[in-house]
């Protein structure tokens, strides 16, 4: 899963979105040293991660594309579900269509409720500057995020050109978008559940 996908996951709490997105900016940083929210929204990235590098939906869709793709094939297909994930954004978030969501995260982004790490505090004005979220939605969006991640790779690699590989397999991926995305929902929200702060219960007088 992508920035849009986690983001999407995260619920509506700012802390946990933040958490959440700076789930893969915390090599070598102490995660305990966030609030608690924020630490639910870095628990809450490990376990999507997680659950997605084991679903055999995901799997299936790694295994679509070819060499030399193959090796790339969860950067891609991470990237692919987001575009699939915005096209059909009202029948996962009914309650909010993506050009409010995005809108509504950036302004949180624009003012995080802490200090995130440097690596995504320095990305976080050219996401919000150049729509990040919102290409998405687009597969012209997609060809320039891939371009973008083959530039932060330090050796050759075939990104660049990935969203022919969403062109081509256009069908299938969706395919297995459509079946993988409510799977990973449902896990969210047991995982979210367990998570959930208990309220303390008055003691009967």
């Amino acid at each position: 899963m992508n920035f849009l996908a986690h983001l999407c996951l995260s619920g509506d709490d700012p802390e946990v979105m933040l958490g959440n997105l700076m789930g893969d900016f915390l090599k070598g940083v102490d995660a305990t040293r966030y609030p608690p929210a924020i630490q639910r929204g870095i628990r809450l990235h490990r376990a999507i991660d997680g659950f997605t590098d084991a679903h055999p939906v995901f799997g299936r869709s790694r295994r679509r594309l070819p060499p030399p793709y193959r090796r790339y094939a969860g950067v891609l297909v991470d990237v692919f579900y987001d575009h699939f994930l915005a096209r059909d954004w009202r029948r996962y978030r009914p309650s909010e269509d993506l050009s409010s969501f995005v809108r509504r995260t950036y302004r949180m982004l624009a003012d995080p409720p802490v200090d995130p790490p440097t690596r995504l505090k320095n990305a976080l004005p050219y996401m919000i500057r150049e729509d990040w979220l919102g290409s998405y939605a687009t597969q012209d969006g997609i060809d320039r995020q891939l371009k973008r991640l083959s530039r932060r790779v330090s050796r050759a690699n075939p990104l660049g050109s990935g969203v022919s590989q969403l062109a081509l397999h256009y069908d299938g991926l969706s395919t297995d978008f459509a079946e993988f995305f409510p799977a990973i929902m449902l896990h969210v929200r047991d995982v979210t559940e367990v998570e959930r702060p208990q309220v303390p219960r008055e003691r009967a007088s």
